[in-house]
């Protein structure tokens, strides 16, 4: 998805880094991104690069081209493995190379951010009250590709019905109490497929 860039260079140093940092935003569904920074050597002399290292073991740093020529450029990719990951993560790339005393650091920082979701994750009714029908929607951009495979209700105390929206990407559970004269619950699990990898949704409705 989309990268904001902003950084500062260090100019007593020969390699040039149009930018050392980077905000990416992913998708959590992702399960990898690359990186890449781009440096250029402007000294009158080749520039040896020592070592790149990576802050942690889930953002991998592939070696670069050990001499850039003089007037070259060159780049630093990486691979960002995001499985797991939710929310703000910040991780960085130290360089180390023969024209600079300090090392240069390479920070990066990726925002997962939801592009498919659930909501609400739990329907209720009030004890004695009319049973009536509510939903749970289920929220996809446009680059997701979903496919509903089935709905699973726990309970035989609850009608429950999908519904595809008429956009024909986002759905709606609809659920209703067969009776609402005593405390009754019950877990919904929808088995989807999105964009080729199994995904499931999980509703908890109760009457109370």
């Amino acid at each position: 998805m989309g990268a904001a860039l902003f950084g500062a260079v260090d100019s007593a140093a020969a390699l040039e880094w149009p930018t050392t940092e980077q905000t990416i935003t992913i998708a959590k569904e992702q399960k990898s991104v690359p990186v890449v920074f781009v440096f250029r050597n402007s000294a009158a002399i080749p520039v040896r690069i020592i070592s790149a290292a990576s802050s942690c073991d889930c953002l991998r740093v592939f070696t670069p081209e050990n001499v850039i020529e003089p007037g070259a450029t060159g780049e630093i990719r990486g691979q960002f493995d995001a499985e797991g990951k939710s929310g703000v993560v910040q991780r960085s790339i130290t360089i180390r190379s023969d024209d600079a005393t300090e090392p240069t650091e390479l920070k990066l920082t990726f925002a997962l951010v939801d592009t498919i979701r659930m909501e609400p994750h739990k329907l209720s009714w009030t004890r004695d009250e009319p049973p009536s029908l509510k939903r749970a929607s289920i929220n996809s951009s446009a680059s997701n590709t979903v496919k509903i495979l089935s709905v699973q209700c726990m309970s035989p105390d609850f009608e429950v019905a999908l519904e595809k929206a008429s956009d024909g990407r986002n759905y709606s559970l609809a659920m209703i109490p067969k009776r609402t004269d005593g405390i009754i619950q019950a877990t919904v699990r929808v088995n989807a497929e999105v964009n080729g990898e199994a995904h499931v949704f999980i509703v908890n409705a109760i009457v109370r």
